[in-house]
């Protein structure tokens, strides 16, 4: 584990981000007598801006995916604060016969002012910089924030 906590600290000396992080020295874990390295890094400015959104119909999902993915999602990634964002296709859980939902689309936000960014947004919503999908709209079926409550974990390097 200190390995990889170096290996990315220096990464991020590399990349002029290493004052985000914050090296501590080891201690002792709680659940057990090995000794761990813990780290801090700065978290509040990260968050994540999830959609769950369903096609308008059967007959427009492909023209609505496309607008989606060639020119909403560029849009959004435009607004300052937005940093990335990716698309996936909802797939039903173990006890389900179908996902509840068709799409999830989740935005990665940097900033200390999330309700400025999102004023942003509604801002240039139907506007010439976020046309509206000129077809049959659903709402989304649900949006939701999450900030990073802990450093980005990664499995370790195997061989």
């Amino acid at each position: 584990m200190y390995a990889l906590l170096a290996k990315s600290l220096q990464q991020g000396k590399r990349d002029g981000i290493a004052s985000a992080f914050e090296m501590r020295p080891f201690k002792r874990s709680s659940a057990s007598d090995r000794r761990v390295a813990t780290a801090r890094i700065d978290l509040m400015t990260k968050q994540l801006f999830m959609i769950i959104t369903e096609a308008p119909s059967a007959e427009e999902e492909a023209a609505f995916e496309t607008w989606y993915v060639d020119r909403h999602m560029p849009d959004v990634l435009a607004v300052p604060g937005f940093t990335a964002a990716q698309r996936f296709r909802l797939a039903p859980g173990p006890d389900e016969d179908n996902a509840p939902a068709r799409f999830l689309t989740i935005y990665e936000m940097e900033t200390d002012d999330r309700a400025a960014v999102m004023a942003e947004v509604r801002r240039r919503a139907g506007t010439p910089k976020m046309p509206l999908y000129p077809g049959e709209r659903k709402s989304p079926a649900a949006t939701m924030f999450a900030e990073a409550v802990t450093a980005r974990m990664a499995a370790p390097e195997r061989e």
